[in-house]
């Protein structure tokens, strides 16, 4: 199941993305967000296994982040949670959805070209390590 993060969500969704980066937001990060920002959970029998960001402007949005926990992974939820996004952001008016990744992320990339994003765009040394891809998906209405 996914829906919108409560308070109660965010120490998991903290810790979620301590996981993945030294400079993931704090507890008290998110719950400063601003009106554009949206946090969701998916949900497996009350248990979050993975939580995506997303900035919203007008008709456009931007993927800041998506997670799935590691015991998750590889099996589909990754895949499932972002067609269940799109399709909201589809159905909220959104035209356009980009998204960056580290050029070394060869399992994000297929995953986003699975979901129809296309690259349009490479950061050189974006990231202090690695180039970013931009992504793009835009969305039928």
């Amino acid at each position: 199941m996914i829906t919108i993060a409560t308070k109660d969500d965010l120490s998991v969704i903290s810790q979620l993305a301590k996981d993945i980066s030294s400079q993931a937001a704090s507890e008290k990060e998110l719950e400063l967000q601003d009106e554009n920002l949206e946090i969701c959970v998916y949900k497996i029998e009350d248990k979050i296994i993975g939580y995506i960001s997303i900035r919203k402007e007008i008709d456009e949005a931007e993927i800041d982040e998506i997670v799935i926990t590691q015991a998750e992974r590889h099996q589909g939820y990754g895949y499932k949670f972002i067609q269940e996004i799109l399709q909201s952001l589809q159905n909220k008016g959104i035209k356009k959805v980009f998204l960056e990744v580290r050029k070394k992320n060869t399992l994000a990339i297929r995953l986003y070209e699975k979901c129809g994003f296309k690259a349009y765009r490479v950061r050189k040394n974006y990231y202090q390590d690695d180039d970013a891809i931009c992504y793009l998906k835009e969305l039928e209405l």
